[in-house]
């Protein structure tokens, strides 16, 4: 496997500013952060860092990931591989939800993507979210994910400034929040 034991590509040092003699490491996708001297970062950067380190050192060093004795690739494959299982596993249990409030919004930015939406006309575009349309919202999220309690209640809201009082009562919207009633 690879090649003679290195520094970990993901393995970021960073010289302190309020101590000559001290450097912060930080490994990438271990999460290992530690506090050492100048003389280990410059033992690490070494070409044969068996004859610099200490056994203990090297073997502290590569449990928290900064040595390795994998290549680049492998390192990548391995974080592609990892990021897969945790994207696969967190798209199982973190539903989110998106209600988009409304499309209706006052500032017209020139950038703007919703802007191509309020050429087509005004008739849907200014519709606001009511409170049924909530409560079948809620019946459909209970349908899409009948277990909600085991998992995350992550619900976006989108859309103008839903939230702001828009010259008039909207049922269901109230300045500074939404308030159902």
């Amino acid at each position: 496997m690879g090649e003679s034991l290195h520094k970990s590509y993901y393995t970021i040092t960073v010289k302190l500013q309020a101590e000559d003699d001290k450097h912060m490491l930080i490994h990438g996708y271990t999460g290992a952060i530690d506090i050492v001297d100048s003389n280990i970062v410059n033992a690490m950067n070494a070409e044969n860092i068996s004859s610099v380190l200490s056994e203990d050192e090297i073997s502290l060093l590569s449990q928290r990931g900064y040595l390795t004795n994998k290549t680049v690739e492998e390192e990548q494959s391995y974080v592609a591989h990892f990021a897969d299982v945790l994207h696969r596993m967190n798209s199982k249990l973190y539903k989110n939800f998106g209600f988009v409030i409304t499309y209706d919004c006052n500032f017209r930015c020139p950038y703007c993507f919703e802007n191509i939406i309020s050429k087509h006309g005004t008739a849907w575009s200014k519709r606001t979210m009511t409170k049924e349309m909530v409560d079948k919202a809620y019946d459909a999220m209970l349908k899409i994910e009948p277990h909600r309690e085991l998992h995350s209640n992550n619900i976006i809201l989108y859309g103008g400034e839903p939230l702001l009082r828009m010259g008039r009562k909207t049922k269901g919207f109230w300045d500074g929040g939404i308030k159902w009633y």
